[in-house]
């Protein structure tokens, strides 16, 4: 009967020694299913604002693409208007005869600066004889 007592005993030990590791783990998974819920609710956010992104990015781009057309558009338009309003051979014709302008009138004012200095040293000479 001692022997009984004793493996009576020693089975209480062990079943409080298991009773108190059950209560540790419970709290532990009851942790870990809470933190594992915060989680997921964190990523299923974090989806969502990745999808509201996404799709303000999508129309974003659209409406710069839409834009970016629309000013091809109106640039071909505007060419066009140009292109009528002033035919390229005449255009071309009157800035080769503003160049050669600007180029006469350089070299007039360079005959005249040349002039001018001649005349000052002319004076300065006269002055010192």
């Amino acid at each position: 009967e001692s022997g009984l007592k004793e493996a009576l005993a020693a089975a209480h030990a062990r079943l409080a020694v298991l009773q108190a590791r059950e209560t540790r783990l419970s709290r532990a998974l009851e942790s870990s299913t809470l933190t594992e819920k915060r989680v997921a609710k964190e990523r299923d956010a974090t989806r969502e604002d990745l999808k509201e992104m996404s799709k303000a990015a999508r129309e974003r781009l659209a409406f710069h693409e839409t834009r970016a057309d629309e000013a091809e558009a109106r640039s071909a338009r505007l060419r066009r208007e140009l292109d009528a309003c002033v035919p390229r051979d005449e255009h071309a014709r009157v800035v080769a005869e503003a160049k050669a302008l600007q180029a006469r009138h350089k070299e007039l004012l360079e005959s005249r600066l040349e002039s001018a200095v001649a005349a000052s040293k002319l004076a300065a000479a006269t002055e010192d004889a």
